[in-house]
């Protein structure tokens, strides 16, 4: 899966490039490509959908 994903970030660099160039008129290098870091680090607050505690007639508490 690594390999697909650098193949794919080089064809959308070199899209991006040539929709630059050719739609926007700009004067870019289409050969040259950085990468630049976008990751960000995410907090995730992950829940079940419900728990509930009940009790037995015995008066045990249970899940």
């Amino acid at each position: 899966m690594g390999d697909k994903d650098i193949v794919s970030k080089e064809i959308i660099g070199r899209l991006a490039a040539y929709l630059a160039i050719y739609l926007l008129d700009l004067p870019i290098d289409p050969d040259f490509q950085e990468a630049m870091g976008t990751e960000h680090q995410r907090i995730e607050d992950r829940r079940a959908d419900l728990v509930v505690k009940l009790r037995d007639r015995g008066g045990k508490p249970f899940l």
